[in-house]
């Protein structure tokens, strides 16, 4: 299960770094659909590996990702009817929630790192106290 989630964590890592070569060539929109493609990624990683955040001791780090996580979508979700409502643009709120999560991806890169680092000592570990040296 470790080589699964390495691979998920560096096919993630991957994106972000062509999202950011992207900016000369696409402009801001090969970064914006690449913020788009990691962002649900992300929660379809999350949501498969937020037991095994909690039980690595990593329980405060998911719980704030899914904190954040559910005011930047709370926020796309209604940038559409606030803006109607207040006959404001919705750019402001959409906005928003788009610079918002650049922080969150990153800051989940970051915990899952963690999970990683982790899982990986703790396989190591166990394998010591198996062997017969």
């Amino acid at each position: 299960m470790l080589v699964i989630r390495k691979a998920d964590y560096y096919f993630q890592f991957t994106v972000g770094i062509i999202m950011l070569l992207s900016i000369p060539v696409l402009f801001i929109y090969g970064f914006f659909t690449g913020l788009f493609f990691m962002g649900c990624w992300q929660l379809f990683s999350a949501s498969f590996n937020t037991s095994s955040f909690m039980g690595a001791g990593l329980s405060k780090e998911i719980g704030s990702y899914w904190k954040w996580t559910g005011i930047v979508m709370a926020s796309l979700f209604l940038c559409v009817p606030l803006a109607e409502l207040f006959k404001a643009d919705d750019v402001v709120l959409g906005g928003f929630a788009v610079v918002a999560s650049i922080p969150v991806a990153i800051y989940y890169l970051s915990i899952y790192n963690k999970l990683l680092a982790h899982l990986a000592l703790r396989k190591e570990l166990g394998g010591l106290l198996k062997s017969n040296h």
